[in-house]
């Protein structure tokens, strides 16, 4: 669409005034250079498209364009330096400029043989070829034809005349009516004051003068009386209140001693009923239309302790007939699921009186994703414990949605509390609430930094961020892993592995074992329990190992070296197993897989068993979180002692932390000397350098922290591992396993009220019935609100499979665009067997530039909305993309005068029309 007008400046009327007429031939002026760059359009207004338009005009040939355009240019730097020119020796300069002689390049060279090309000729012998379509739109919009800018001042200048001319004859018009009506005026307010000096004059104006004198003495008089009765009036009130008083205080005192009576008749009564009630040995299950707390309680329990719902009413008829104690009635199954919710809104209360009484409380959070939902969760935790706030389902792992999932529970916290506690004020509280978290718990991820830095900018608060202690061993046994294999393609490059898998020897060999224990159909689980029952060893020797959990991986490798040779007869002997046990005691009896087992079971001996004997404890038995930053400093100098001489590992009588290690069993055998001691070295030295590398990256930023004593106190609630968010989730995966249908509301419910304990919490409350009245109408308004945000979150959650559709359409586009690109006859060849005949001319005619002037319909893709834009194509070009065609693009609310050009390159029209996106009219 093209730009609004803008308003002359002074030097635009300068230059409109003296150098409108351009001369055809002769002398050209600075001014007519300036003035033809200022009417012009816009998209023409740089030195090249100036300097085209002289050529167009004669005064210069195409050859000389280049030098033609540095004249142009230098003049406009000069016409720059003036801003306002509302100085008057600023816009004489400017004016000495403008009448200077415009220095053209040398005269054109007369042709010889052959006539100029269509494309030099002067504007007044135009070429005989039929305009592009861009070019029309240039000559229907033109400003520069001299005859139109003479016949227009004319017409202005008549213009201002019949204006002028039109003024004057309304203003002759006008005057004399004007001053008749002011004539008229004048005379009849000279005829009122006539006739009121007349009217003073006359016997009736004395006796009206009488009358108001007495009027205004009665109205005196009237006033007084008014003053009178209202002190009389006010006198008998008071009178009458004073009696009133007394009498009221009279029954106020012998209504009181009646209330004393009637109070003391109730509590009888009261006894009464209890001992009519004992009597007749039967439990009232509902008070007016509700079930009363007492009844609640009872499902409250059922829950908490995983009854089904579907149970919990033939159950609670069963005891009370068992305890001779009927119920009248019993909830129902949706019933029962309704008082779900309001035990989780009475342990959200919980966790909100938990945060607002107690200052430097510790926020974690931890998510997972199951069957394709990402849930995430919210707990608090203080030096006594650990209390939740919130299980939801997030419409992605991102750092929005989990800083969003943050700042909407803690709303929801204090909204619960104000409704229990009437006396206070949302916002007070919220921002009591806000004040009281100091520290963060999360895992070491790039989403949860970038969700806390969200919060903190978001209740413009700093917040301490702490990461789990526990959770680099992960990393550990990852790295551990990646050395060992190393290795063994350093030093034995041959080496053939009958297991399958490309990592190390000992890993391939714990992960088959377990496979062999614990998987029907691959494994043997019977055969391998017999096995253990036959030798004593326990059916648990060997746990589940699902990927680098801590500290698994070690601990098996040290069993396995403990009862290698009870392992390796148990795998030579019985069921092959389609050939597992053979490769497994093949790869066991090699020395990289003996020597790497010894390893492994000497570093969870070492480092991994001691770390979590350490830092996996509880609240108020473990350490304080920052505390521990010292004792991994100390690791890390006992790992690079170790890395430099291997086999002092073998003597040694303590771990990593520097504490006496548990002679046992399974210590003294992978203390012993290894089969291969080169090997251990090299094994034993890898594996100690990535252990420091892990533990250097992972604690770079808390080596750089300066610890006080005023930062040991605002952590002193954080715990040195986030296991309680891992707890949480394990709780959720169990939760759906036992009930799949289960919304997340009612899961959330349960596992909020078993996390925090909610049942003590609330026996210990004096005012348990009111609390519980009042979560019947705040669990009803939790339901619908987490109705809507499911509905909400489904919506996002479309919208960002819309949004990923459209990005991995967009880069298949790309994809095949870059073929086209790369290698264009042999890709469109494999295209043309998949295309109709009509798609491959018109992709025949695109290729070979011959859709200039056409009209066409594309479709575009703007946020996400599928766009249907009508274009015309105007021309080919090239530029750094290489050939190009500009196109007019216009809405169908638009017209071909309101476009808007495009640059769009030719293999990006193949490919939208292959995908149907681009259609020729």
């Amino acid at each position: 669409m093209p730009p609004p007008p803008s308003g002359n400046g002074i030097a635009a009327t300068l230059l409109q005034d003296n150098f409108a007429v351009i001369p055809r031939s002769g002398v050209l002026l600075n001014g007519h250079v300036l003035y033809l760059r200022r009417s012009t359009k816009k998209y023409m207004k740089s030195p090249t498209s100036v300097a085209r338009a002289l050529v167009d005009l004669g005064y210069c040939c195409l050859e000389k364009l280049n030098p033609l355009k540095f004249q142009v240019g230098e003049l406009v730097k000069k016409e720059k330096v003036f801003k306002k020119l509302t100085n008057p020796q600023e816009r004489e300069a400017f004016m000495t400029i403008c009448l200077a002689v415009f220095t053209l390049p040398n005269e054109r060279p007369p042709s010889k043989s052959l006539p100029r090309e269509p494309s030099l000729s002067p504007r007044s012998s135009p070429p005989a070829v039929t305009p592009s379509p861009m070019k029309t739109r240039h000559e229907q919009r033109c400003h520069m034809c001299p005859k139109h800018r003479t016949k227009m001042l004319q017409m202005r200048e008549e213009f201002r005349a019949k204006k002028d001319q039109l003024r004057s004859e309304m203003r002759t018009k006008i005057t004399p009516k004007l001053r008749v009506l002011n004539q008229k005026l004048s005379r009849k307010e000279n005829t009122i004051a006539q006739l009121k000096d007349s009217m003073k004059k006359t016997s009736m104006a004395d006796e009206l003068k009488e009358l108001r004198k007495e009027n205004s003495k009665l109205r005196r008089i009237q006033k007084r009386l008014k003053r009178r009765h209202a002190l009389k009036m006010k006198k008998m009130r008071a009178d009458i209140e004073e009696a009133t008083f007394l009498k009221e205080a009279d029954l106020q005192m012998q209504l009181l001693a009646q209330s004393a009576s009637i109070r003391e008749l109730e509590n009888e009564k009261s006894v009464l009923e209890e001992e009519v009630t004992s009597l007749k040995e039967s439990a009232p299950a509902k008070d007016g239309g509700c079930f009363t707390p007492m009844m609640r309680s009872y499902v409250y329990d059922c829950l908490v302790n995983q009854v089904p719902t579907k149970n919990i009413p033939g159950l609670m008829t069963q005891f009370s007939l068992r305890m001779n104690k009927p119920l009248d009635s019993v909830p129902t199954r949706s019933t029962v699921e309704s008082m779900a919710r309001e035990l989780g809104c009475l342990a959200l209360l919980q966790t909100a009186e938990v945060v607002v009484g107690t200052p430097n409380v510790t926020v974690g959070f931890d998510a997972t994703t199951r069957e394709g939902h990402h849930f995430n969760s919210i707990h608090f935790t203080l030096e006594s414990g650990c209390v939740v706030a919130a299980i939801d389902e997030l419409p992605g792992g991102t750092s929005e949605d989990y800083a969003t999932h943050i700042t909407q529970t803690v709303d929801c916290m204090a909204e619960t509390y104000v409704f229990f506690h009437p006396s206070s004020t949302f916002e007070a509280t919220r921002k009591l609430i806000i004040n009281n978290i100091s520290n963060s718990m999360t895992d070491r991820c790039a989403a949860n930094h970038a969700a806390i830095s969200l919060v903190e900018q978001r209740w413009k608060r700093k917040i301490m961020e702490l990461n789990c202690h526990l959770h680099p061993l992960d990393s550990i046994a990852s790295k551990v892993r990646s050395g060992l294999k190393k290795v063994e393609r350093e030093i034995q490059p041959t080496l053939k592995q009958k297991l399958f898998g490309t990592d190390c020897a000992a890993s391939s060999i714990i992960v088959q074992m377990n496979k062999l224990r614990f998987k029907d159909a691959k494994g043997d689980p019977k055969g391998f329990k017999l096995f253990l029952h036959t030798e004593n060893l326990g059916a648990g020797l060997i746990p589940r190992y699902r990927g680098n959990r801590l500290h698994v991986m070690f601990h098996i490798g040290g069993v396995l070296t403990h009862h290698f040779d009870k392992m390796l007869s148990f795998l030579k002997s019985g069921t092959g197993c389609g050939g597992l046990k053979e490769a497994i005691a093949h790869d066991m009896a090699s020395e990289p897989g003996r020597v790497g087992l010894q390893v492994l079971g000497l570093l969870g001996k070492l480092l991994t068993g001691p770390w979590m004997k350490v830092f996996y404890t509880s609240g108020s038995s473990g350490i304080p979180h920052l505390a521990g930053i010292a004792m991994v400093k100390q690791a890390i100098e006992t790992m690079t002692d170790w890395a430099e001489s291997p086999l002092q590992v073998l003597q040694t009588e303590r771990d990593c932390f520097g504490k006496e290690i548990t002679r046992d069993d399974i210590t003294r055998s992978v203390l012993l000397p290894p089969v291969n001691k080169e090997l251990f070295r090299e094994y034993m030295s890898a594996c100690c350098l990535a252990v420091n590398d892990v533990l250097n990256r992972q604690y770079k930023r808390y080596f750089n922290m300066e610890i006080s004593e005023k930062l040991l106190d605002q952590t002193r609630s954080a715990r040195s591992h986030n296991m309680d968010a891992e707890e949480i989730m394990g709780m959720i995966t169990a939760a759906q396993d036992r009930a799949p249908n289960a919304s997340m509301c009612f899961v959330s419910s349960k596992i909020c009220a078993q996390k925090n304990q909610t049942m003590h919490y609330l026996e210990n409350r004096p005012d348990l019935h009111c609390l519980i009245k009042k979560s019947i109408k705040l669990g009803r308004r939790h339901r619908q609100r987490k109705k809507l945000r499911q509905l909400d979150l489904q919506v996002e959650m479309l919208r960002r499979q819309a949004a990923k559709n459209a990005a991995r359409d967009m880069n298949a586009r790309k994809a095949m665009e870059r073929r086209l690109r790369d290698n264009f006859p042999e890709t469109i060849q494999e295209l043309y067997q998949s295309l109709s005949q009509d798609k491959q001319d018109a992709i025949e005619k695109i290729v070979q530039e011959k859709i200039v002037g056409e009209r066409l319909r594309h479709v575009w893709c703007e946020d996400g909305h599928l766009i249907t834009y009508n274009g015309q194509v105007e021309k080919t070009k090239y530029n750094k993309k290489g050939r190009v065609y500009r196109i007019a693009y216009w809405t169908d609310t638009e017209d071909y005068d309101n476009a808007t050009d495009f640059d769009i390159p030719i293999f990006s029209l193949v490919t939208d029309l292959i995908h149907d996106d681009l259609i020729f009219n």
